[in-house]
């Protein structure tokens, strides 16, 4: 097999950040809520979980992630989705006072091979999403920190390690970054934490 067709055919996760107009969040979370999140999984796209900001300052932003089968199932769901009837019609209600997106941003990435099960929380969390930038070449023993020493040290410190990727495309930073998802149990505990 092809290292492109084993790429094409492996899981692969999607980063989305939606920013919307001043005002218009509600608009898009109802959106999501009463129409998109179950159009996505009719299409093959799995939930795995969406996100606002905490702090008013990053406002106005939708941050979520999907699970395709591949990345050509990926394109195959996106087609599907955006001519699916049941969407043109959401979106058609959803924005008869005027648009919601302003700009979408999309990452495609790859479960790193210490990437934990998708855990189960109950109660109240706070997430954190990092991204660390290696230099040219140093990936593979950033990797290696979280794997054999980092991840545990998290645990450790009451932090639950969710989601574990590298992007895949070169202009999102394939080769030498690290995107990664902690939970919190509650906001206090996100604050500044030591680079991994």
């Amino acid at each position: 097999m092809s290292t492109a067709f084993a790429a094409a055919a492996a899981p692969v996760y999607e980063l989305r950040t939606y920013y919307t107009h001043p005002g218009k969040l509600p608009d898009l979370l109802t959106r999501f809520r009463d129409h998109t999140c179950q159009l996505f999984e009719k299409h093959g796209m799995v939930n795995v979980g969406y996100w606002v900001p905490v702090e008013q300052k990053d406002g106005d932003r939708l941050i979520y992630f999907l699970k395709h089968a591949s990345r050509d199932a990926a394109k195959a769901s996106w087609a599907a989705f955006g001519s699916d009837p049941a969407w043109k019609a959401a979106q058609k209600a959803s924005e008869l006072a005027g648009p919601i997106v302003i700009r979408v941003e999309s990452t495609f990435l790859a479960a790193t091979d210490y990437n934990p099960a998708l855990p189960a929380l109950s109660g109240s969390h706070v997430f954190e999403l990092r991204t660390y930038t290696t230099n040219e070449g140093k990936l593979d023993a950033l990797d290696a920190r979280f794997r054999d020493h980092t991840m545990a040290l998290f645990k450790q410190h009451g932090m639950t390690n969710v989601l574990y990727t590298h992007p895949v495309d070169a202009d999102k930073g394939a080769g030498k970054t690290l995107v990664y998802l902690l939970a919190h149990a509650r906001q206090e505990a996100s604050g500044p934490t030591p680079s991994g």
